[in-house]
């Protein structure tokens, strides 16, 4: 931006510079040579750095060396019209004199009192008086008009341009040149008592000239105020704001950037970034085209996302809003971006939608992901009258491995044969992990129930060859059972509980091979039914006990809490696993007399431990299912702890992530009922579903256990230490306490420690023992982390604790 003025050269604004290049103060830095030089010289250091006062300035000083050399002139040329100096009035030439000398101290003045107000107010009030004067004392009006004359260039000037004043000033000084060789130049223009009014109202006119050329330049100078003001404040958001802030041409030409935007990408200066065009920080050059092509119609996006890559190759989010500048014609021509970088929420997001519908250790749709698409499979299916058809399988001999290899090479053996087992199904179709070696294929939209036994004979060959896992050759295989609707059940439940049947067929016929469900598969519905038979007399003897696995803090080293552990001793079948009879406990209606059972003996155990061991830390039981529907359960729970003398902070009550989400009516009352006697709730198995944060707050909730799938997976996968930070800071936010399940190595604990989750069980702690096993191990030693504090490798255990769940 140039501002000019009448001979005095151009004040420039120049652009605001990166602090790179110089610093963003905002300067004005005129072009002085030789006459504006040496005016210069008499204005003060403030005035030569700003546009108004270099203007202001150089207008007096100038001002006031034209208008003496013109009261020399007159003097002159007064003496050369009366023949000598003695014609000359006496009086009018001292005035003369005295207004020159005070003119010619006007820059002195400017040098002394640094004030360019001053100096204006004393250069108008010498004008006006000196054309009073000399419109008095003369005959004539030879002086009174050559001081008006300069006026009127500079109200031109200021009026309209530098040029046009330029012009009129030649024009005047022309026209003087020859009005004062003409014959009327020495006649008298008025005489008496008229010149006297013709030289007031001469001076009158000057003085309002004055005036209104004050106010226009006031204004003016209150607009280059603003401007300045506006330039500054620009400059001052563009390079302190903690955003990037960009300018960008259609082109892709990065035309400028703020210091944030250079950090954030990696650049050192402007010329670095602007070598490079935008479109190569694009990971994907279709989002540019899409986000133009809005521009076009909408003119501004606000919340826009967008993926770029710096200078490094790393992959950024960004998100931010993006305006269009067009031209004339109403094109774009620049962009002006306002962005941030949320790489960090993208990826605590993406974690957090991982663990809502994905299985974090093989990637594969969850059991809460299952259910849903097996719910609308079934729907279509039913619509259109089609096939379809459930397929669960379960590797062979999986325990084994673990118990042999370790649960680190369990776990990459269920990797691989995921990977290999998906890579046999189509895209349409859907693979799920339920739980453990537990999967789960929705095979859609076929004709004959042959279609389902051809794609359960690939995923039998898909294992044929043997998996290396770790160096090791490890030769596994699945047992699959086939539901197919129809004539399946046309309920999901149902349907999964066919397929659970043909299962136990085909593990029954020798594994390795695959069973459709038919009316022959009642000899497991009869199993099914004796087992409920015996649970119904289970509570008469012996066979139901608790085990019980213990909780420590990593920082104090303490027990912070107990779990308790159902188990079944059935006389014929062995050891029975939770997971195997408390569905048929819920089905045949004792899983409320059993759940009571669990709760009366856990809690004469932690009456034991407060007076044996004076450990007064809380006992954590499973709620089940049934139980969340009981109308009575908080009166049943406080009986129980009245009975046995315990106050309700003695236990907590823990429930899955599935049941949170599938709460029965009037559950969330019970629950609060529960909280009022101050037992608190733990939230089991959390990031295996999804559940609703709000409901975590609203309900007694003390603790989350973080799935253990995600801590077995620490020291190998990157994604699940995000997973298991993102979990943890999530129960933070929440107030509540994260405990991390299935701990058994030394790097587990200490990456947990770091992170914040301090709270831990697992077999590196100790594996589930008995009530008097627990107490033993207790009072033998108190600091139950002592191995794994010393042990570099981090794998060492307690002694007498082996690999594996504590489930």
């Amino acid at each position: 931006m140039s501002i000019g003025f009448t001979g005095l050269g151009s004040i420039v604004v120049p652009r605001p510079e990166h602090p790179d290049h110089g610093g963003s103060e905002v300067r004005w830095e005129p072009s002085s040579t030789g006459l504006l030089a040496t005016l210069d010289r008499f204005l003060p250091e403030t005035a030569r750095n700003t546009g108004e006062g270099l203007r202001r300035g150089r207008f007096l000083v100038g001002g006031a060396f034209l208008l003496c050399a013109v009261v020399f002139v007159d003097a002159a040329l007064e003496s050369l019209r009366q023949g000598s100096l003695s014609a000359v009035e006496p009086t009018l030439l001292l005035g003369t004199i005295a207004a020159a000398l005070v003119l010619l101290l006007v820059p002195l003045w400017i040098r002394l009192t640094q004030s360019l107000d001053a100096a204006s107010f004393i250069v108008v009030i010498t004008v006006l008086l000196w054309i009073v004067f000399a419109g008095w004392t003369g005959d004539r009006l030879h002086g009174p008009v050559l001081l008006l004359l300069p006026t009127v260039p500079i109200l031109v000037t200021f009026l309209w341009n530098e040029r046009v004043g330029g012009m009129v000033t030649l024009l005047l000084f022309a026209g003087l040149s020859l009005w004062r060789g003409s014959a009327e130049a020495n006649a008298s223009l008025l005489d008496g008592s008229q010149g006297r009014l013709t030289t007031q109202m001469l001076a009158s006119v000057v003085l309002l000239a004055g005036g209104f050329a004050w106010i226009y330049e006031r204004q003016r100078l209150r607009a280059e105020r603003r401007l300045r003001h506006s330039t500054d404040l620009y400059s001052r958001l563009f390079e302190q704001s903690k955003d990037v802030v960009m300018v960008v041409s259609t082109e892709g030409e990065i035309r400028d950037i703020n210091a944030a935007g250079l950090e954030l990408y990696g650049y050192d200066s402007l010329e670095e970034i602007q070598s490079h065009n935008i479109e190569s920080f694009y990971v994907d050059l279709a989002e540019r085209r899409e986000m133009l092509t809005r521009l076009e119609q909408e003119g501004w996006l606000q919340n826009y996302e967008l993926r770029h890559r710096t200078r490094s190759g790393r992959t950024i989010h960004v998100q931010g809003t993006v305006s269009a500048m067009r031209e004339d014609h109403g094109g774009l021509s620049e962009l002006m971006v306002i962005l941030r970088d949320v790489t960090q929420e993208r990826r605590v997001q993406e974690g957090l939608v991982k663990m809502a519908r994905f299985d974090s250790l093989t990637g594969l749709a969850n059991r809460y992901t299952f259910q849903d698409q097996l719910e609308k499979t079934l729907a279509r299916a039913s619509r259109f009258r089609r096939r379809m058809a459930l397929m669960m399988l379960d590797l062979d001999h999986f325990k084994e491995v673990n118990d042999q290899h370790g649960h680190d090479v369990g776990d990459a053996l269920l990797i691989a044969v995921s990977n290999r087992l998906n890579g046999c199904i189509r895209k349409v179709d859907t693979m799920a992990r339920l739980g453990g070696d537990e999967l789960a294929v929705i095979k859609t939209d076929f004709d004959e129930p042959e279609h389902a036994a051809m794609l359960a004979r690939r995923l039998l060959m898909s294992l044929e060859k043997p998996l290396e896992i770790d160096g090791l050759q490890i030769q596994t295989s699945v047992s699959i059972g086939i539901a197919v609707y129809p004539p399946g059940e046309s309920d999901p439940q149902g349907l999964i509980k066919q397929a659970d049947l043909a299962l136990y067929r085909a593990k029954r016929d020798g594994r390795n091979t695959f069973r459709f469900y038919d009316q022959d598969i009642g000899n497991e519905v009869k199993e099914r039914m004796e087992l409920a038979h015996d649970l119904s007399r289970v509570l008469e003897g012996d066979e139901l006990y608790l085990e019980f696995q213990p909780q420590v803090d990593l920082g104090s080293k303490r027990v912070t809490g107990v779990e308790a552990l159902l188990r079944w001793r059935h006389p014929q079948h062995g050891i029975i696993s939770p997971v195997r009879f408390i569905s048929i406990a819920e089905d045949s209606g004792v899983m409320n007399q059993i759940g009571e059972w669990v709760l009366r003996t856990a809690c004469r155990e932690a009456r034991r431990w407060r007076e044996d061991l004076k450990l007064p830390v809380p006992v954590a039981v499973n709620l089940a299912s049934s139980q969340l529907r009981d109308p009575d359960l908080s009166e049943r729970v406080a009986a129980i702890l009245s009975e046995v003398g315990l106050p309700g902070d003695a236990v907590e009550m823990e429930m899955t992530a599935n049941q949170l989400r599938q709460l029965p009516r009037g559950s969330s009352r019970r629950l609060q009922e529960l909280g009022e006697q101050g037992i608190r709730l733990t939230l089991d198995d959390f990031g295996s579903a999804p559940v609703a944060l709000e409901e975590l707050q609203r309900l007694p909730m003390g603790k989350v256990k973080i799935d253990p799938s995600f801590i077995h997976r620490l020291e190998r996968d990157e994604d699940a230490d995000v997973l298991v930070e993102a979990a943890t800071t999530v129960a933070q936010k929440l107030g509540l306490t994260p405990v991390a399940e299935g701990v058994e190595t030394g790097r587990q604990a200490r990456f947990l420690e770091n992170i914040g989750c301090h709270d831990v069980l697992g077999h590196l702690i100790s594996r589930p023992l008995s009530s008097d096993a627990l107490l033993e191990l207790i009072s033998n030693g108190s600091d139950l982390l002592r191995p794994w504090g010393h042990d570099p490798s981090g794998s060492a255990r307690l002694p007498g604790t082996g690999a594996g769940s504590g489930s």
